[in-house]
């Protein structure tokens, strides 16, 4: 009769059940990820708030835009690893013991409970990683080829000249000129017609002699491609780094939720939240 308790008892701990309820504590889990995901909403705003953040205006002007990048890249990347290290030390102090045995064991299912609130953050960050690439991958997705800095290049073109931005033939002038941009976007020269129907633009608008009028144009265009080089080259910086800040946040998640088990374990108190 014992035997058959004792083979009972270990069959629910191999198959992840104790007293008839898992071991993943689902609770603890969410309310590790909803800390984790605010504390990645607050300081994300207050990144934003303080200029720490990526816009069109930056990619027409800033000349450091590679270094704003990192920047910005370095600040999500604390912000996501502190969120998730919060969420992971919450979800570990809170979940239940069932059946585990050794500590060891203990530790590895407060581990996975981090990991879990990690892994629930980030899809939760679908909407949030809309911020962790959108603190981040806002600025992956920054927008150089946005209408509002098209709009701003395609304007120096005809700086100077009189300017007929509200007729409906400079409006479609300037529709065909973003066109222009957009197809022509990764090639190392303007095509001719291309070359010769933004010149003409120029020199239509301008009233500035042909050859002034092309030498505009194919510096618009050389503009327009370091500009795009330049997007590429804050692509892949953003890309590392947010790489790299989910794989931290996911280690320092793990980390955390063992740390919040073992201080459950032990009934540590820390005074300093429990009184404030």
């Amino acid at each position: 009769m014992d035997e058959r308790i004792v083979a009972a008892t270990t069959a629910a701990d191999l198959s992840g059940e104790a007293g008839g309820k898992h071991y993943m504590d689902w609770q603890a889990i969410l309310a590790g990820a909803v800390v984790a995901s605010a504390i990645f909403l607050v300081l994300t705003t207050f990144g934003g708030a303080i200029g720490l953040s990526l816009t069109a205006t930056s990619a027409i002007r800033g000349t450091s835009l590679v270094g704003q990048a990192v920047a910005v890249g370095l600040w999500t990347a604390w912000v996501a690893i502190s969120a998730f290290m919060t969420g992971g030390y919450v979800a570990g102090r809170m979940r239940r013991r069932l059946g585990e045995g050794t500590a060891h064991e203990s530790e590895v299912h407060d581990g996975m409970h981090g990991l879990a609130v990690w892994g629930a953050g980030v899809l939760l960050g679908a909407l949030l990683a809309s911020s962790i690439a959108s603190g981040v991958a806002r600025t992956a997705a920054m927008p150089v080829t946005s209408a509002a800095t098209d709009e701003y290049a395609i304007g120096g073109l005809f700086r100077g000249g009189p300017r007929q931005s509200a007729t409906p033939a400079a409006e479609e002038t300037n529709r065909q000129i973003s066109a222009i941009i957009a197809a022509d976007a990764g090639l190392s020269a303007l095509p001719a017609d291309d070359f010769a129907y933004i010149a003409a633009a120029v020199q239509r608008q301008t009233g500035l002699s042909e050859q002034d009028s092309q030498a505009r144009a194919n510096r618009f265009f050389e503009e327009r491609k370091e500009a795009m080089t330049l997007a590429r080259k804050v692509g892949v910086i953003v890309g590392f780094l947010t790489a790299a800040s989910l794989a931290l946040s996911a280690l320092g998640a793990w980390r955390m939720a063992a740390l919040g088990g073992k201080h459950r374990n032990e009934g540590t108190v820390i005074s300093g939240l429990s009184y404030w």
